[in-house]
């Protein structure tokens, strides 16, 4: 069994799942030691199934059981440490609310990686190594303007975690790994 994590883009407010019935319906499809992390769209779960098909089997649980198309981003618990290790900022790590981690769903150009480096400004630094955009937004990724034109910028679907879940994810893997 992998250990996978489970991200689903645009949660939130008035976008939430509710984390309970999802927990269920993913156990009743076959999802191994399946948890939640808040309403915003983080699950960890076991599955013999490869990456694809847990993103398009997760995807149709959604959308039967909740009545909405919803797009997903999947990462092994490997892959997951690996973008962890990763991190081109370590210096922001005592501020995780300060750090955020875009998972994308594919790799981007380099020259939209270039266009993104280009709108850093007040402090804020970004870098993109493969499918993973690290920035970090010192005065918070509310008032970031580069934090809300990511995506857009790299032309590549995406899904954004600060430093706190993405540890709290990893530890979640890690406890399911040995389950």
């Amino acid at each position: 069994m992998t250990v996978f994590i489970v991200l689903f883009r645009a949660i939130g407010g008035a976008n939430q799942l509710s984390v309970q019935p999802l927990k269920e319906a993913l156990l009743d499809a076959g999802f191994g030691n399946v948890a939640t992390y808040i309403q915003t769209g983080n699950v960890v779960l076991t599955s013999d199934l490869d990456q694809e098909a847990v993103v398009a089997k997760v995807g149709e649980i959604v959308e039967q059981r909740f009545g909405r198309p919803q797009k997903i981003i999947v990462r092994n618990a490997r892959h997951w440490s690996e973008i962890v290790a990763a991190n081109p900022f370590p210096d922001a790590v005592s501020e995780p609310t300060t750090l955020h981690v875009f998972v994308l769903e594919a790799e981007p150009s380099p020259e939209a990686v270039k266009l993104l480096e280009s709108r850093q400004v007040d402090g804020e630094r970004v870098a993109v190594i493969g499918s993973v955009a690290y920035l970090h937004t010192p005065d918070g990724a509310g008032i970031s303007k580069l934090a809300k034109s990511v995506e857009r910028l790299l032309k590549v679907p995406a899904t954004a975690r600060n430093w706190n879940t993405m540890m709290k994810l990893q530890e979640m893997a890690e406890k399911a790994a040995t389950e």
